[in-house]
């Protein structure tokens, strides 16, 4: 329903390539898919939101760089969330738009209702006899029931448009979900994780409080994939996901961080014990045999090796990670299925 469908012809689909690469050659974008996805996405005209951006930057082409195309891209095109979430405020508007006139005709109903039963209360005078105030209380009773009447088609209208509402709802938990969730293994993606550390190293440098970080890696996943296939690989990577999330607490992040590569975000935790969590999850998977549901076969111990850093207050963001890949690939290095800090690191 909200996602965009490619259905360019071969003609246009061409000449769009040829505008994207135009654009791309001006500025000195490299052309990978993120970089072209942008541009293409510009020059077919698809993407309102995104082109009314770049056209603001068309007009100063000193800031057209390739950090701007990597945000654009974050931001109106991957996982399809700028133009869906904007369909739905728009939806939501129309639907709060029809909740507003059905109260107002209701309310227009009511008021008339108010109106007529003044009109009978000022002729109930003293001298009627028994027949005219009967015909009186008949009509009253008329008037009520197309009042209920009224009343009952108000509330199934606002139960129509709460189911509406609701629906919208659920969409866009969907949308936000697909935005922030690695859809192999359910936990969250790269995207999120990089949206979340930002936030607890903002945290952590004005609470003075510890962040640390943990890098881990399947060991030889390749030999997995070569020797038992690709399917079982992404079994294991889904086994592997459910293990690592087992074994943290609830308010601490893990997300797949691409590949076989994985990261833990330990807030208000200082290194010492990162460490210990990492080594208990190294022993957790050292001890466990996987094997194959289809068949029974056992794929043996599969194992892991990690890289534990700590943040440095006011540090960016980039060099946090590298410290933890670093000593990830130390542990790597000396035989894996080790845990290795920042500490060891050489320098």
């Amino acid at each position: 329903m909200f996602f965009t469908e490619y259905t360019d012809t071969v003609e246009q689909s061409g000449e769009y390539l040829r505008l994207a690469l135009d654009y791309m050659g001006q500025f000195s974008i490299p052309v990978d898919p993120v970089n072209y996805t942008v541009w293409y996405e510009y020059v077919s005209g698809r993407n309102n939101k995104l082109r009314e951006e770049i056209d603001r930057f068309l007009k100063y082409p000193g800031r057209c760089t390739v950090k701007v195309c990597k945000d654009l891209y974050r931001r109106y095109i991957a996982e399809g969330q700028g133009d869906v979430v904007e369909e739905m405020r728009q939806e939501i508007r129309r639907i709060l738009a029809e909740i507003l006139k059905h109260i107002m005709d209701a309310g227009g109903e009511v008021s008339r209702y108010g109106e007529v039963l003044e009109t009978y209360a000022d002729e109930l005078v003293d001298n009627l006899d028994a027949d005219e105030i009967r015909n009186i209380v008949d009509r009253i009773i008329l008037e009520t029931k197309s009042m209920e009447e009224s009343g009952a088609q108000l509330k199934k209208r606002l139960m129509a448009t709460t189911q509406e509402v609701e629906a919208l709802r659920k969409e866009l938990e969907k949308v936000r979900k697909d935005a922030t969730t690695d859809t192999l293994t359910g936990l969250a993606n790269r995207r999120y994780f990089e949206e979340v550390l930002e936030r607890e190293a903002r945290d952590a440098s004005a609470l003075g409080k510890s962040l640390c970080l943990i890098m881990a890696d399947i060991d030889k996943f390749k030999r997995i994939n070569d020797t038992y296939g690709h399917l079982v690989g992404d079994k294991v990577l889904k086994i592997t996901a459910s293990m690592i999330k087992d074994s943290v607490k609830g308010r601490d992040l893990v997300a797949r961080y691409g590949g076989e590569e994985f990261v833990i975000i330990l807030s208000d935790t200082p290194m010492q014990g990162a460490r210990t969590v990492a080594e208990k999850m190294r022993e957790y998977f050292a001890s466990t045999r996987m094997k194959r549901k289809d068949t029974g076969e056992f794929i043996g111990t599969v194992t892991l090796s990690f890289g534990v850093a700590k943040y440095r207050d006011g540090e960016p963001l980039e060099e946090f990670i590298q410290r933890a890949d670093k000593a990830l690939y130390v542990s790597k290095d000396n035989g894996r299925n080790l845990v290795t800090t920042e500490e060891a690191l050489p320098g």
